[in-house]
């Protein structure tokens, strides 16, 4: 799940999000167009999420079974194999609710973190003050966010080589000036300090719903419905087939309804698109380190994060 495009051209145009890009950097090749992903400047540096923790993995592992399982079992009902369901209607109780677990992701601060094959993010938002920060690895590679009184500052590194190219200093945060990156763009968190993984989007894709358990959503999503800036390659997806029409999910919510841990478990037909969604600490107040001593970002960073 992941967007970028390479350049040639002397600002080193850079679209989209997640690629093995330092060797393509370096060899300047334009690689095949994926998609997916919160946006990474400057060389895909692309959607960050901390590595899980032995109690995550054990936590993933669980969900998973009970994903294959409900869709195994929703198969068998249907009579069908391999055959992709129908889009669940509106008026499904068990999609409602689903939806309505992502709520607060628009109204109360939290802190995500976010898992592909590829990259790892992790943010801190605050959606009521519209600020917040955010940090995308690749490798030893990164991109830095922070969203303040709709002031946006960027920070990047990615190779010694790459940097000097570009014109800019990993440790340096570079301000923009938002009339110069008008919507859409390529950052990951919009100037409105919004939600950058774009769960709306992702959840478009949802076309079974199950109610597992009290704290326990599973179902299937179709990847090539997902919308927004995290949507999967698209190479990969036409590659997968039917199977990628009904990929197993999972969604868990605390005792309060909100969405704690969302996957998407793609490892019967191509592990590269699984994806790993953690939101935690809800109502925790942020502290946001303003830059001092930012320098105005150069024409070069404008082109990278241009939509």
């Amino acid at each position: 799940m992941y967007r970028a495009q390479l350049t040639r051209a002397t600002c080193l145009r850079i679209l989209r999000i997640t690629l093995v890009f330092v060797g393509m950097f370096r060899a300047m090749r334009l690689p095949a167009r994926p998609a997916h992903g919160l946006v990474l400047a400057a060389a895909a540096v692309a959607i960050v999420g901390l590595v899980p923790s032995t109690a995550r993995e054990a936590v993933t592992a669980r969900h998973a079974m009970a994903a294959r399982d409900a869709v195994a079992a929703w198969h068998a009902a249907a009579g069908r194999e391999a055959v992709a369901p129908r889009a669940t209607p509106s008026s499904d109780p068990n999609r409602t609710a689903l939806l309505t677990t992502i709520d607060a992701l628009d109204n109360t601060s939290h802190q995500v973190d976010m898992q592909t094959a590829y990259s790892q993010i992790q943010a801190s938002i605050d959606p009521r003050s519209r600020t917040g920060t955010l940090t995308d690895r690749q490798g030893a590679s990164e991109f830095d966010e922070i969203v303040a009184n709709h002031r946006v500052w960027v920070r990047v590194n990615i190779d010694p080589q790459t940097n000097a190219q570009l014109g800019i200093a990993p440790s340096t945060w570079m301000s923009l000036d938002m009339t110069k990156l008008p919507p859409p763009n390529e950052l990951p968190i919009p100037v409105d300090g919004s939600d950058p993984v774009d769960m709306p989007g992702i959840l478009a894709g949802v076309t079974a719903v199950y109610r597992t358990s009290s704290d326990l959503f599973t179902g299937t999503i179709d990847l090539r419905k997902i919308t927004g800036h995290n949507r999967p390659n698209a190479g990969r997806v036409a590659r997968a087939g039917v199977t990628a029409t009904e990929a197993p999910f999972s969604a868990v919510i605390d005792d309060r309804g909100r969405l704690t841990d969302f996957s998407i478990n793609a490892d019967s037909f191509d592990p590269a698109l699984n994806v790993h969604v953690w939101f935690h600490s809800y109502g925790v107040i942020m502290s946001l380190p303003v830059p001092s001593g930012s320098v105005p970002a150069p024409d070069a960073i404008y082109t990278i994060l241009s939509g």
